[in-house]
Order: C-alpha cells, then structure tokens, then sequence
C-alpha cells in the first residue's frame, strides 16, 4: 500500500527514525501524515518515537494539503 508514492512501511520506518539525516524534511513530514492517518493501536508507534516526532515538529511548520477525495473528509 502507497500513500503518494510512499509506502506506509517506509513511513513506519521513517517515523521511528526522525532524528536520521537521510531523510529530508519533505519525506519526514509526508512520513509523519502518512501514520498520524493511520490507525495508530495497531502497535505500529511507539511512545518514545512519538516523543521524538513530537520533538523534531517542535520548532518546524508545516502546511498539509488535503485532497478533494471523499474518502478524506473529517
């Protein structure tokens, strides 16, 4: 399964290492919407990788472009 060319396992991965310097800022954050979309009591994120994820955010903005899909509406 992708999400915009990005797999979610490659998400998962990402994710769980935000901190890594070879992602960029771009893959992090799509990283980031990609499993804060997902049902996350699947056991796929864990507290302390959250925390990290919430820390890198801290001092960033971003902007996320919802598309016009149905499936998308909250």
């Amino acid at each position: 399964m992708t999400d915009n060319g990005m797999s979610v396992g490659k998400a998962i991965g990402i994710f769980s290492n935000i901190n890594e310097d070879k992602y960029s800022d771009a893959e992090k954050a799509r990283a980031i919407y990609i499993i804060m979309n997902r049902s996350v009591h699947k056991g796929e994120v864990v507290k302390e990788d959250m925390m990290e994820v919430i820390k890198w955010l801290w001092h960033r903005q971003f902007r996320v472009r919802k598309n016009n899909d149905n499936n998308n509406q909250n």
